[in-house]
């Protein structure tokens, strides 16, 4: 049955208006660009009418450790903000120098730029933290950070339509009160004498679990199903705490994962770094269903703090005010990955990974194939979640885009159908311990350009730097790199 890929590529997304979600195309906002915004004081009363001083009367009882838990996560939170912040303005806040430049605003991006004004910012503040933050970790927690904002007169929300951005998450636009914030981090670090570090892991071994003592055997019992993947049930023994469960885990992880072990602890002693905003870091993450006291979910990725949660250009914009002008990426990275982990050779780089899967698809299934940049694009929309879905991918990836994309449902099916056996036949059956050899070899890239004299920031698959390269000496850079992982790691 011949698939109507051409069709699917060229189908335009659905786009609601009003209060449940607008989808939009990329193509028609350009977060990155920074606007100066013809901000007054006038205006900004507008949504905060109370002034612009620190309201701390929400906060009682400061003296129970949980309150005091609670301001921790808020401040850091904020602080974690910050980061973001002065990445996208290239550092102008931490001057607090707002120019006020008559440059014309937009109205088609004003719900989706960063703009400057006076005493205050705007700034599309997810409601789902999707694991971008280190100080939260769920929904809940960051509604209620939300609201206290709110009373803390930090914040004021300029428009309550929710919004699905470009890093994946709901969002409403606010409107941040700089002055109460200056004010806020003041409190909490003369106060409060707090201080923000960024989220880091810690190197285990036995001695970090001989507390467990005779609960160490029902741990032990665990020991052959504890794994990086997307679906697991690990139910926490009664005798054990969570942190003692998480440091064994963590443990059996470090063990069966020797690659991930060494990205970890290279990113704990890495000091070679032009900003903390760029530093990475790594661990493993644990997902728990904490109504049955059992972990649903491990995973492993080395991320770029600040970065995660930029748009490209954003960071493009960054990298070339801190004088980083070069850049270079894998094209299709994790297709490319998942190859070399069944096969054990690194393909060229002028091969498209997308393109081969297509193809393959094209060929399983007796259609045409046609390649262009729209298909290349549904393609890299679709091969991923459809690989890493083991269970009912065609209703889960279906319920995921009919209201998104105007698709034929027939259509859509057979074509993710096809994807999935081209992915199985070209690469097998995806894992997220993919992410162990791409943070491995990725590390590696870097420490390399680094150690030949480059400045060099790194986002996951893509490398900034400060001095121009042949790309073939890159790609070859990239290719020796992922051939050591496959004579070390895959034997």
């Amino acid at each position: 049955m011949s698939i109507k890929f051409e069709e699917l590529a060229n189908a335009k997304p659905k786009i609601q208006q009003g209060g449940d979600f607008n989808y939009f195309d990329k193509d028609m906002y350009n977060r990155a660009e920074i606007l100066d915004f013809i901000g007054n004081e006038e205006f900004i009363s507008e949504f905060f009418p109370n002034g612009f001083e620190l309201n701390l009367l929400y906060n009682k009882d400061l003296s129970k450790p949980r309150k005091i838990y609670q301001e921790k996560q808020i401040y850091n939170f904020l602080k974690n903000l910050e980061y973001r912040w002065k990445i996208i303005v290239k550092n102008e806040l931490s001057e607090i120098e707002y120019s006020l430049n008559k440059e014309e605003v937009n109205e088609d991006n004003i719900m989706f730029n960063t703009y400057k004004c006076t005493s205050a910012i705007f700034f599309i503040l997810p409601i789902n933290s999707n694991g971008k933050y280190d100080t939260v970790n769920s929904h809940q927690q960051v509604t209620r950070i939300i609201r206290k904002l709110k009373l803390m007169n930090i914040i004021s929300c300029i428009d309550e339509t929710y919004v699905h951005n470009d890093i994946g998450s709901r969002s409403k636009v606010y409107l941040f009160n700089y002055n109460a914030l200056n004010d806020y981090f003041n409190y909490c670090e003369t106060e409060l004498d707090m201080k923000y570090e960024r989220k880091k892991s810690v190197n285990l071994d036995l001695s970090s679990v001989k507390s467990l003592s005779s609960n160490f055997r029902d741990l032990q019992r665990l020991y052959d199903r504890i794994k990086i993947t997307n679906r697991c049930k690990l139910t926490k023994p009664d005798n054990v705490s969570v942190d003692e469960f998480e440091a064994y885990i963590k443990l059996v992880l470090n063990e069966k994962y020797p690659a991930a072990k060494s990205v970890i602890e290279h990113d704990e002693l890495y000091d070679n770094c032009l900003y903390q905003d760029c530093k990475p870091t790594a661990d493993y993450s644990i997902k728990w269903n904490k109504k049955y006291n059992t972990v649903i979910k491990i995973g492993f990725r080395e991320g770029f703090s600040a970065f995660t949660s930029t748009s490209k250009a954003d960071r493009y914009k960054y990298c070339d005010n801190i004088g980083l002008k070069y850049n270079y990426d894998v094209t299709s990275s994790i297709p490319r990955v998942a190859y070399m982990l069944k096969h054990h050779v690194w393909l060229p780089m002028d091969i498209d990974m997308y393109q081969v899967y297509i193809a393959k698809a094209c060929e399983l299934s007796g259609t045409d194939f046609i390649w262009t940049p729209k298909i290349r694009e549904f393609a890299k929309r679709e091969v991923l979640p459809v690989m890493f879905d083991r269970h009912n991918y065609k209703l889960d990836r279906w319920n995921a885009v009919k209201d998104k994309w105007e698709y034929v449902e027939d259509d859509y099916k057979l074509a993710i159908e096809y994807i999935r056996k081209a992915g199985e036949e070209l690469s097998g059956d995806w894992n997220p311990d993919l992410f162990v050899a791409e943070s491995y070899i990725y590390q590696q890239v870097r420490k390399t350009l680094e150690q030949n004299g480059l400045k060099v920031v790194q986002c996951f698959d893509e490398w900034n730097f400060n001095k121009p390269i042949d790309k073939d000496i890159l790609d070859q850079v990239v290719e020796i790199c992922a051939t050591d992982y496959c004579k070390e790691f895959l034997k």
